[in-house]
C-alpha cells in the first residue's frame, strides 16, 4: 500500500511539470564561420588570429588562437555587421600575414514563445554583401544555437 502511495505521489509530481511551457531557446546572436583551403573543395583550414574586431563593440576576438572556425557575434542593434580578420597562414613554411573582411546583413525578428518564457529576438535571412576572401559562401542563414556553420570563408 505505501509503495502505491509513494508511486501516485511521484507520477503526480512528474505530470504537474509538464503543465509549464518548454522554454527551450534556439535564438543566438552569434555567426558561425567555418575556414577552409582557396582552390581546394571544403578541405579544412587552420590561420592564427592576431584579432578579430567586431562592428558595435570594442571587444577583440580569438587574439592569438590557431583555429579552423570561429563563433563571432553580430550587432544585436544593427541589421548589419562587419567582421575584420588580422591573421597568419602558413604555405610551404613561409608564413604570410593578411587582412580580410566580411560585411553581413540580417533581419531581426521577435518571436513570444509563451507568456512564461518571454520574447527573444531570432537573426535570419543571413547576406554577405562585401567580402575580401577569396570566396565567402552563406551555408546557413538562421543563427541558432544547433552546431551547422552558418559561413564558409576561403582563405
Amino acid at each position: 500500500m505505501l509503495r502505491l502511495c509513494l508511486l501516485c505521489l511521484l507520477s503526480t509530481i512528474l505530470l504537474s511539470c509538464l503543465s509549464e511551457p518548454d522554454c527551450i531557446i534556439t535564438a543566438s546572436n552569434e555567426v558561425k564561420i567555418a575556414l577552409s583551403h582557396a582552390g581546394y573543395d571544403d578541405s579544412v583550414r587552420f590561420a592564427k588570429f592576431d584579432r578579430i574586431e567586431v562592428s558595435g563593440t570594442d571587444s577583440v576576438f580569438h587574439v592569438g588562437d590557431s583555429v579552423s572556425s570561429v563563433v563571432l557575434p553580430v550587432d544585436p542593434g544593427s541589421l548589419q555587421t562587419t567582421f575584420r580578420f588580422y591573421y597568419e597562414i602558413v604555405e610551404d613554411t613561409v608564413t604570410f600575414s593578411k587582412e580580410d573582411s566580411v560585411k553581413v546583413i540580417y533581419t531581426r525578428v521577435t518571436r513570444v514563445i509563451s507568456p512564461d518564457c518571454g520574447a527573444f529576438n531570432y537573426f535570419q535571412d543571413l547576406a554577405i554583401v562585401l567580402s575580401t576572401f577569396a570566396e565567402a559562401t552563406v551555408n546557413n542563414s538562421q543563427l541558432s544555437t544547433s552546431d551547422s556553420k552558418n559561413i564558409t570563408v576561403k582563405l
